[in-house]
């Protein structure tokens, strides 16, 4: 069992909606290797090139070449659980600038919460 820590970029099957295939797309891990270890499943985030649409609080990956992607690319909350079974494997790791950022961001989003 690998476990991966909130930060770490993976490899993740995405389904078609009109096609029996997937096509492996990276994601962020959000939740502790704690959370994984105790539930066996992995809460992560869409990452996206999507060049053509926006969406309030996408987060730009600085350093998104450092966190082992192959072009620009966008954190979008688009928040899913996964069995880390399905998780194909590690890619890389958002770098300390770009989970600051994420962090702010995360804050907006969840602001409605009060805790």
């Amino acid at each position: 069992m690998t476990t991966f820590e909130a930060g770490d970029v993976v490899d993740v099957p995405f389904p078609f909606i009109d096609a029996r295939t997937t096509k492996l797309r990276s994601a962020l891990a959000l939740s502790s290797a704690e959370f994984q270890q105790q539930t066996g499943s992995c809460l992560l985030v869409m990452l996206t090139s999507a060049e053509r649409s926006h969406w309030p609080n996408d987060v730009l990956l600085e350093d998104w070449a450092s966190a082992g992607l192959k072009k620009p690319t966008i954190l979008r909350w688009k928040v899913f659980t996964l069995e880390e079974s399905l998780i194909v494997g590690k890619r890389g790791r958002c770098t300390d600038r770009d989970l600051s950022s994420i962090r702010k961001a995360m804050l907006e989003v969840f602001s409605g919460w009060s805790l």
